[in-house]
């Protein structure tokens, strides 16, 4: 565990070796987790990419992105390395920008008003419930 490890999650070195990485992983995702790392060790993936959230010393989740890569010696799995990065941030940013999708959908497809939204040579590209009765087509 490096020094940025410590400080993501808030826990000092000794305080996590030997504790099984599980541990760390929110509770609600432990069984995801797990079963990607049994199987990439069971079958043999060299490298996977998966993420998840994390539990930091405090109790607040911060999410991270993982690469976990086997490293062989004598043709077996003698260890696994992990790099995580924090994510959290690009993840609130997924989670705001999907509400905003949702709330223009929902203001867009609820309008009594027709809208719609065109090429520049004024193909339209898509139209709301709205315009679509207003102009009598079926959809």
């Amino acid at each position: 565990m490096n020094p940025a490890a410590e400080h993501v999650l808030g826990y000092e070195k000794q305080a996590l070796i030997g504790r099984h990485f599980l541990t760390l992983v929110r509770e609600d995702h432990r069984d995801r987790v797990g079963a990607l790392y049994a199987r990439q060790v069971l079958e043999g993936i060299p490298t996977t990419y998966f993420e998840f959230p994390a539990m930091k010393r405090t109790g607040e989740a911060v999410w991270v992105g993982q690469h976990v890569q086997l490293v062989y010696e004598d043709g077996r799995v003698a260890a696994i390395h992990a790099i995580a990065r924090d994510i959290t941030y690009q993840k609130e940013t997924e989670e705001r920008l999907r509400r905003s999708e949702a709330h223009y959908r929902s203001f867009v497809q609820g309008a009594i008003f027709g809208i719609y939204r065109s090429t520049e040579d004024g193909r339209i590209l898509d139209a709301n419930p709205a315009l679509v009765e207003m102009l009598g087509y079926d959809s």
